[in-house]
């Protein structure tokens, strides 16, 4: 867990927390945190949070556990900050805030899959039965997944269509 922290510390430090970060290079800013204890780490950013405002996004988190070790770094000063958590597992989020509503992102079918990466890469344009062949192929090696459609769509959007 002490990467979470030296990164969770960096990061703030990077978004302005930090006056004197200009002169000072991100190796430097990392070398420096990694000298302090997770207590000395957690607690900077804790101290660095209190009163202020701020939007923590924590993002693909796996297991309940992950959220009881980061929840009590952000203080709940009731002024308006928030904590976005992704999961791709249900019973993370309703432990997260049983009382918060949650989406819960469905995969695209094969149909689905298609159309997103023929409409990214061909937009209006006709697409050839070998190439549509291939697009399908890729579209289902995306399994469903909107993200990696649109990776691929933007590679493939630059290539030659032959």
């Amino acid at each position: 867990m002490a990467g979470f922290y030296e990164d969770m510390v960096a990061i703030y430090q990077l978004c302005g927390g930090s006056s004197n970060l200009q002169a000072s290079s991100l190796t430097t800013v990392i070398n420096e945190l990694s000298r302090e204890t997770e207590g000395v780490l957690v607690e900077h950013l804790y101290k660095s949070l209190k009163g202020r405002k701020y939007l923590i996004v924590l993002d693909d988190v796996w297991k309940t556990q992950a959220w009881d070790d980061v929840k009590l770094l952000f203080p709940d000063d009731h002024n308006g900050s928030r904590i976005i958590l992704t999961t791709r597992l249900v019973d993370v989020a309703v432990y997260a805030n049983p009382s918060a509503l949650f989406h819960q992102m469905q995969f695209l079918n094969k149909d689905a899959s298609w159309n997103l990466l023929r409409q990214e890469v061909f937009a209006e344009e006709c697409c050839s039965s070998e190439l549509e062949e291939v697009g399908v192929f890729i579209a289902r090696s995306c399994r469903g997944l909107p993200l990696s459609i649109l990776v691929f769509a933007g590679l493939l959007s630059m290539a030659h269509r032959t």
